[in-house]
């Protein structure tokens, strides 16, 4: 048996009140979400491997 739920929701990228159709939706658009959070991790990658780049060479920039 399916049910037709609407619940008011406040997104979690953007705070901006939606509809979610489920209880569990925490994103109004979840690839919005999802490529911030790979862009984070893309920089925290690259940031990383700069700061191990400088220790192993002593380089302060």
């Amino acid at each position: 048996m399916s049910s037709n739920f609407k619940i008011k929701a406040i997104c979690e990228y953007c705070r901006n009140d939606f509809i979610a159709k489920t209880t569990t939706t925490k994103y109004k658009f979840s690839s919005r979400a999802y490529k911030a959070r790979k862009r984070e991790q893309k920089i925290q990658a690259c940031s990383d491997q700069r700061g191990n780049h400088k220790i192993e060479h002593g380089i302060a920039h």
